[in-house]
């Protein structure tokens, strides 16, 4: 178009065009020989040298990283921690939605049903899709407005996807079963630990530095719990107040940290950090 720039490679579209129409026109042959050339599977590492030289990657020399969808992210965290069903067909399932956000409905609660845990860590294929009410870490990642057609996804960062996925229910849920996932497999040594937690949602071994820098953080993180529920406990003991009706999920959440060691606990926030990492939800 008259608004464009010029191809930044002109000599390969030609090819490209040779190729295609001396095959036949055929859409799936051409697709066969760009997904399997070797510019398609270049790496979306930096190499500063090449930066300098083409810094908008118009000679494709990097993979342009790509962020995966809503619904395999959240499949991704399921499958780290251990609590993905794989089960296949069935009806749709619910997943648990906070108060908060079901409040925000004219008849809070209408039309969102209640699904067995074990249900409800399904694919997120399965995830039943109300048009009025989305489930919060699918809608901030993006997920299709459902009021309109959708010939593309947009991808967006802003800071409410952190906020949630750092924050939110379900995230952190995880990050507890992904903890006592790795205490299970791989027992009490922390290096071991820290190498599957690595393995499993990363798909490859941390460094020397990664595993150091982790080690430390377990050690401090695990410190600080226990000298902030030392210093909570002491301050209850000098002014007992008069109990309150607690909210039950919060209740609830208080009294699973409060069975946890400061260690597991510590594991936890290394988990939490591991399911929010670049690296985890971007294709490189």
């Amino acid at each position: 178009g008259v608004m464009g720039e010029l191809p930044s490679n002109q000599p390969l579209l030609d090819w490209l065009t040779s190729e295609f129409t001396s095959g036949g026109w055929r859409m799936k042959a051409i697709h066969r020989l760009i997904v399997l050339s070797n510019t398609y599977q270049m790496s979306s590492e930096r190499r500063e040298a090449l930066a300098k030289k083409d810094p908008g990657d118009d000679l494709l020399w990097r993979y342009p990283p790509r962020r995966l969808e809503a619904e395999a992210i959240r499949d991704c965290v399921l499958s780290a921690s251990g609590q993905l069903n794989a089960q296949r067909g069935g009806p749709s399932v619910y997943p648990t939605i906070s108060p908060s956000v079901l409040a925000s409905q004219s008849r809070p609660g209408l039309g969102w049903g209640k699904t067995d845990p074990a249900q409800a860590a399904r694919r997120s294929v399965y995830v039943f899709v109300k048009r009025t009410l989305l489930v919060p870490e699918l809608e901030v990642l993006d997920f299709p407005d459902t009021n309109g057609t959708c010939e593309q996804r947009m991808v967006s960062t802003v800071a409410p996807q952190a906020l949630t996925w750092l924050n939110g229910d379900f995230v952190r849920e995880q990050s507890r079963h992904f903890a006592a996932r790795l205490a299970k497999e791989a027992g009490d040594d922390d290096a071991a630990r820290i190498d599957l937690a690595y393995r499993l949602a990363l798909a490859r071994r941390p460094s020397d530095a990664e595993r150091a820098t982790v080690q430390t953080f377990l050690i401090r993180h695990a410190e600080q719990i226990a000298a902030d529920a030392a210093a909570k406990k002491a301050t209850a003991e000098k002014a007992p107040v008069e109990k309150m009706p607690a909210d039950k999920p919060l209740a609830e959440k208080a009294s699973a940290e409060q069975t946890t060691g400061p260690r597991q606990r510590a594991l936890e926030g290394f988990c939490l950090v591991l399911l929010n990492a670049n690296e985890f939800v971007y294709i490189k």
